[in-house]
């Protein structure tokens, strides 16, 4: 082959020393997360009955502190310490001898119940199941700190075998016991007159309670009394015989029982109101507000009192608290609507007090101001008055009499100075009227003959205006007063008296 050949023949990745390294160091790395995936293997001892059980685990996230078996529960009971912030899973190896659950006839398991923190039930899973054991697994919030695993019986109430799918006819079935089975100690006691007998092989085992193990099962369990019926009928006359007891002692176990039922029953409790109960008092307002309201008081009568009925116990019916609570809520809503109607009636009165307070103090702002007035006008004296801030004269009255009075010396006056303008005027007329003539007279001379005839023909008429002028004028001139400018002999110019003229 080639050079090329050369180039693609297969090279080795690791030689010996390096893959043993490899090796080592991988085991290194993986030990510690198996053992986190596997978890903490413990177990946890569990004493019951006498008898000390061991309970193997493992534990992934969480710790297991104690267990312990509580028989009224048929349960396994683990304080366990969850520390988070995730959830832990748990592991646990239930042999059947200590707890198992199993089915009403005992032919097949049923599922285990898981609860933690007193009431949530978690998720089971039943990983491995054998004849002497189951193993289950479930997993736990952080914080968790007991875990019940529930059966169906505890501390041999199994045979320790796993169920076959027919049980042999010397292998009754378990079944789970009532709850109202009494304790087995007291069970015994109660049929100890029984006559008993050696039993027959090979029913009963050696060491078992013939009444606790199976009378009591039979006159309690249908299903064990079907099962003992259907296979041991023509053996035995009874289950009596079968355990070596005489005829009977189904009768007197069941008579026993319910002796010690009635035996165990709690006293009734007594009739009417309790002795604390005042007969006086209103029980609603003194006891039943007190025990819903009042927690130490609630506290007080429930411990006092355990199994007596509060209502009852204050002389009332049943249901009082829900009835306080109808009547509370009621009040409440009246109290509600009255403070409402309250507010508003303040509101009213408070609206109302404003607006008087305002309409009085518009009535004084108003008063003030006219009596502000009223200074102002007193203080600017007699004969003025106040007006825009300042003291005015008033003019003085006038009498309606004078005023008529003053009108007609007023036009009195007027015409005597009309009269005197009117003398003055024609004053002045005249004696322009002179000065014209006197011009004539001394230009001209003595006037002509006929001239002067003619004055003298018309001197009466002359005369007459002489005389109307002067009773009009008041100042009557003489026009016929001769005007001799030649002498006095009537030779010279003589001018008619009647051309006068008054003005």
């Amino acid at each position: 082959m080639g050079a090329g050949g050369q180039r693609q023949a297969p090279t080795r990745l690791w030689d010996s020393r390096r893959a043993a390294l490899l090796a080592i160091a991988a085991a290194s790395i993986l030990a510690p997360l198996a053992g986190a995936a596997h978890g903490e293997p413990g177990t946890a001892m569990v004493s019951y009955g006498g008898m000390d059980y061991e309970v193997a685990y493992d534990a992934v996230g969480m710790s297991v502190d104690t267990a312990s078996v509580d028989e009224a529960f048929a349960s396994l009971i683990l304080g366990v310490q969850v520390g988070g912030p995730g959830s832990g899973t748990l592991e646990v190896v239930l042999e059947r001898v200590l707890i198992d659950a199993r089915d009403g006839d005992g032919s097949a398991d049923i599922e285990f119940i898981v609860i933690y923190d007193g009431g949530e039930e978690a998720t089971v899973e039943e990983i491995e199941t054998t004849d002497a054991s189951r193993t289950i697994r479930f997993s736990l919030p952080a914080g968790s700190d007991e875990v019940l695993i529930a059966g169906t019986a505890v501390g041999g109430g199994g045979d320790g075998q796993a169920p076959a799918d027919d049980p042999p006819a010397d292998d009754p079935p378990a079944d789970d016991p009532p709850a109202d089975d009494p304790p087995a100690g007291e069970t015994s006691s109660a049929v100890a007159g029984m006559q008993g007998q050696d039993p027959p092989e090979p029913f009963m085992e050696p060491g078992a309670d013939p009444v606790e193990d199976y009378v009591k099962r039979y006159a309690t369990e249908p299903a064990y009394a079907a099962w003992f019926d259907e296979n041991f009928a023509g053996q035995y006359s009874s289950i009596c015989e079968a355990v070596g007891l005489g005829g009977g002692c189904v009768e007197e176990y069941n008579a026993a029982a319910a002796q010690q039922q009635l035996e165990q029953q709690p006293a009734p409790a007594p009739a009417g109101p309790e002795s604390f109960v005042d007969p006086a008092a209103d029980p609603y307002a003194e006891y039943v507000e007190r025990y819903v309201n009042d927690a130490g008081f609630r506290a007080w009568f429930d411990e006092s009192y355990p199994g007596r009925e509060f209502c009852e116990a204050v002389g009332l019916e049943a249901g009082c608290i829900e009835v306080h609570n109808e009547r509370a809520a009621a009040a409440a809503q009246e109290a509600e609507r009255q403070a409402r109607e309250a507010e508003a009636a303040q509101e009213a009165e408070r609206q109302a007090r404003e607006a008087e307070a305002a309409a009085a103090a518009e009535a004084a702002a108003a008063e003030a101001a006219a009596a502000a007035q009223q200074a102002l006008e007193e203080s600017c004296g007699e004969g003025t008055v106040l007006r825009d801030g300042a003291c005015v004269a008033l003019p003085p009255p006038r009498d309606p009499v004078g005023s008529g009075r003053e009108l007609a010396t007023g036009l009195v006056a007027a015409f005597v100075i009309a009269l005197v303008a009117g003398a003055a005027f024609w004053i002045i007329h005249r004696a322009g009227r002179r000065g014209r003539r006197q011009e004539d007279a001394d230009g001209g001379g003595s006037s002509p003959a006929g001239r002067g005839a003619g004055a003298g023909e018309g001197a009466a008429p002359s005369r007459a205006r002489a005389g109307d002028a002067g009773a009009h004028g008041g100042d009557a001139y003489a026009a016929g007063s001769s005007y001799d400018s030649g002498g006095s002999d009537g030779a010279g110019y003589d001018e008619p008296r009647g051309r006068g003229t008054i003005v």
